[in-house]
Parts: C-alpha cells; sequence; structure tokens
C-alpha cells in the first residue's frame, strides 16, 4: 500500500526548497493580480459612472408615478413645504387613476381658492359652498405649475417654472403610455 502524497517523507533540504517556490510562485501571482486589479477596478468604475450615469440620468429626468390615485398639489417650491391632498375616486367608489391629471386637478383648487402660495400659515379657509348653487366658480389666479414625481412615487404638483423639478432632485412626471 502507498502513503498519501502529503506524508511522503521528504529530505529536509528538499522541503525548504518546495516551501520557498510555494511563497515565491504565491507572491508572484499576487503581485499580478494587483497590477490587473489596479487597472481593473478604476476601469470598472469608470464604465460604471459612464453607463450608470447615463441610465440614471434618463430615469430621473422624467417617470411615470407609481401610485397613480393620489396627487399632492403644493404651495410652494419645497418638497416640505405646505400641500392639499387630491384623491380621485370612480363612479363605483373605487380610487381613480388621477395621476396623468395632476396639473389640472391641482389648478383646479387653486383656482377655487383651495391653495394660495405659500406655507401652511398663509392659507386661508376656502369659504363654505351652497352645492343648490351649483359648481363653485373658479376666481383665483392659478400659477405656473409643473409636475413632478416626490419620493414615494406620487405625483406632485409645484408652483414653478419647466425646470424646477430638476432643481429639486426629483423627476419630471411623465404620463403613462397609452
Amino acid at each position: 500500500m502507498t502513503e498519501p502524497f502529503d506524508q511522503i517523507p521528504m529530505a529536509p533540504h528538499r522541503l525548504d526548497a518546495r516551501g520557498r517556490h510555494l511563497v515565491a510562485e504565491v507572491a508572484e501571482r499576487s503581485a499580478t493580480g494587483r497590477r490587473a486589479v489596479r487597472w481593473a477596478v478604476p476601469g470598472a468604475v469608470v464604465l460604471c459612472a459612464l453607463t450608470g450615469g447615463v441610465a440614471v440620468a434618463a430615469y430621473v429626468a422624467a417617470r411615470p408615478a407609481t401610485v397613480r390615485e393620489q396627487v399632492r398639489c403644493y404651495t410652494e417650491a419645497d418638497v416640505g413645504g405646505h400641500r392639499g391632498d387630491a384623491v380621485g375616486v370612480t363612479l363605483e367608489g373605487r380610487p381613480a387613476d388621477v395621476a396623468d391629471e395632476a396639473v389640472s386637478l391641482c389648478a383646479e383648487l387653486w383656482g377655487l381658492g383651495a391653495l394660495t402660495a405659500g406655507p401652511a400659515s398663509a392659507q386661508v379657509a376656502p369659504q363654505e359652498h351652497d352645492p343648490k348653487a351649483g359648481p363653485p366658480v373658479a376666481k383665483h389666479a392659478v400659477p405656473a405649475l409643473v409636475a413632478c414625481v416626490v419620493s414615494d412615487g406620487v405625483a406632485g404638483v409645484f408652483p414653478g417654472g419647466p425646470d424646477l423639478c430638476r432643481r429639486l432632485g426629483l423627476p419630471e412626471l411623465r404620463e403613462l403610455d397609452g
């Protein structure tokens, strides 16, 4: 019967030589690996930055709302500012998809005076409306409004110009395709 390879007796000078050879081989492979990693890591980072940056920019530039039944109408150009929420309901009583109508819903609230410019302290209580008198008449000025998608996926409508979403670090609201 033969002994396993690692249990064959070996002369001490050969054992030392084998150990030195093994250490030299590991050191050489390690140095070669470090050189490859030295160039591979920065290259991978640059590649990810270029391709990922384009993808992130495209994603952040515009996207649809993921919460489709609610719209937030802000009274100032600040995500942490005062807002009023608008929710849609179908005739059957189910939540309605209102995200694509975000700007028109908020414009209606501004026109009715339910929202006014500024923080919560600047808001005035809307006047009571008698339903027998018919629909309320819009009398208040409506500022320029822009729809973005806030962090939780709800359409947020802010008073401001077309570049406001970008300045707030939010993607613009993109309507769902048909």
